[in-house]
């Protein structure tokens, strides 16, 4: 029983261990908006998903409500327990919508997920929200070991760097998608 903590006790967090949790919490967001597109869904719930996303689309399509909006998101990602599974609701949560929008237009959501990854924003988004949940997780490993201090800091440097790549990812996306 007392395995688990004294291992947690023992983890390395180098730069190795920061490389391996990003890379699983991409894998792990790109999975669940997956699952979320790919998960039939009845025609009405999804004529009425398209209606709501459209609606609200009108109010976010500038770069203050973009980043606004997924910075936000990002914060509450960087969250130690509470913020990996926020994250996967609010990735599967994108996912629903792009099988909303498949169900609607009659396109393969698989194609549908495909093609959003066609675009810099995505992968610039992604990458942030992997890094706000890796960090999360490497601060509870950083505050069991009484390392919270030095955590902290990384936190506050990779919020920074999330800042920047989701005020870039809404350039990006307001460059690039027709109004």
């Amino acid at each position: 029983m007392l395995l688990g903590p004294l291992k947690i006790m023992k983890f390395d967090l180098g730069k190795r261990a920061r490389v391996v949790a990003l890379i699983v919490a991409f894998i792990v967001s790109i999975i669940a908006t997956f699952l979320g597109a790919v998960l039939s869904m009845g025609t009405s719930v999804a004529q009425g998903i398209v209606s709501e996303v459209e609606e609200a689309t009108k109010y976010l399509m500038n770069v203050p409500a973009i980043f606004g909006n997924n910075f936000m998101h990002c914060l509450i990602m960087f969250t130690p327990i509470l913020g990996p599974p926020y994250a996967l609701y609010v990735l599967y949560s994108t996912g629903r919508i792009l099988a909303a929008f498949a169900v609607v237009h009659g396109i393969d959501p698989i194609v549908l997920f495909g093609f959003t990854f066609l675009f810099p924003h995505a992968w610039l988004e992604y990458a942030a929200y992997a890094l706000a949940i890796s960090q999360s997780v490497l601060l509870i490993v950083g505050i069991v070991q009484r390392r919270f201090k030095s955590e902290g800091i990384n936190t506050c440097i990779l919020i920074t760097v999330c800042a920047l790549l989701l005020l870039l990812a809404a350039a990006v996306e307001i460059t690039i998608l027709p109004k």
